[in-house]
């Protein structure tokens, strides 16, 4: 099976999201996992333009960048699970680059593809997450909240900052549940 994980943090020192991301990787072993660290990727914002995308896709300015490869990756797993960390109460800016740019990839027919693939979501942060669910399930309207995480590093005295959250074996247990949990209804 096939699984893509998608940490849309923007820390550049290994944080929470990229140590979560090994962390799932390690525990689905036994499968194809694809980690795409979001901060690495040279993806634009949609600016600039006249919306060239809503005539024709391949008129965006930045159809070049490296959004077509984060999509394509998607499309082609069993599996997707994304990493978001909240911001100001919010997603971060990648999250909504991402949506953005949707906008000139997805036609009916691969949108129709992407839509039945099976997704998870773990929100980092101590506020927000009923921000983030909204945003989120507006996007993937038959998303039911058990296929959302919310990790809290208040929860366990931490700052996110630190990047430490995986270090708690609680912040494990509830990884692996949530996985696990997931994970058995593709089989």
């Amino acid at each position: 099976m096939k699984i893509v994980i998608v940490n849309f943090s923007g820390k550049l020192k290994n944080g929470n999201g990229e140590k979560i991301s090994l962390y799932i990787k390690k525990l689905l072993c036994k499968n194809e996992v694809q980690i795409i660290n979001f901060k690495q990727l040279n993806i634009n914002s949609c600016n600039m333009c006249n919306y060239e995308c809503f005539e024709k896709m391949s008129s965006c300015r930045y159809i070049d960048d490296d959004i077509k490869f984060v999509y394509d990756s998607l499309i082609n797993a069993d599996y997707n699970i994304y990493i978001i960390p909240i911001y100001s109460d919010y997603p971060c800016s990648n999250y909504f680059a991402f949506r953005e740019r949707s906008q000139c990839y997805f036609d009916e027919v691969i949108y129709n593809k992407y839509s039945v693939i099976r997704k998870s979501f773990i929100i980092i942060g101590n506020s927000g997450f009923e921000n983030t669910y909204n945003i989120v399930h507006n996007d993937y309207k038959d998303i039911n909240r058990d296929s959302f995480l919310q990790l809290s590093s208040n929860k366990y005295s931490t700052k996110s900052i630190n990047g430490d959250l995986i270090t708690f074996d609680g912040i494990k247990l509830e990884i692996s549940n949530f996985i696990n949990n997931n994970f058995i209804k593709l089989e």
